[in-house]
């Protein structure tokens, strides 16, 4: 997790996350404020280091709230292991027709 700038384009400060191997940009709310220094490494103002901080502390909210959600998916398909032996799958989209039409019934599926 990383707190960017975007320079220009922007007012707000943004943190890049990764959740479930998908990386991602959140507006975390909180406006940069303050002199911004040349690069990020260095120490800005007080106002521009306060605002740092706040957003610091936004994104590590964020994050602490990703967590449960990837704990709750993980569960979920543990349970499902252990009830049938496998772990959920996915489909592709394109697939989807074909694999419902192949579900074995009792009858047949009406028109509608």
């Amino acid at each position: 997790m990383s707190l960017e700038l975007r320079r220009g384009v922007s007012e707000w400060r943004y943190g890049k996350f990764k959740a479930n191997g998908c990386k991602f940009m959140k507006n975390l709310g909180v406006k940069v404020q303050g002199v911004v220094p040349p690069t990020l490494r260095e120490i800005g103002d007080i106002i521009f280091e306060v605002s740092r901080a706040k957003a610091q502390a936004a994104a590590e909210k964020f994050q602490e709230e990703l967590k449960p959600r990837t704990a709750a998916e993980e569960l979920v398909q543990t349970l499902h292991e252990i009830r049938t032996g496998a772990r959920v799958s996915s489909i592709p989209l394109g697939e989807m027709g074909a694999r419902w039409q192949a579900v074995l019934r009792r009858r047949p599926l009406s028109e509608s």
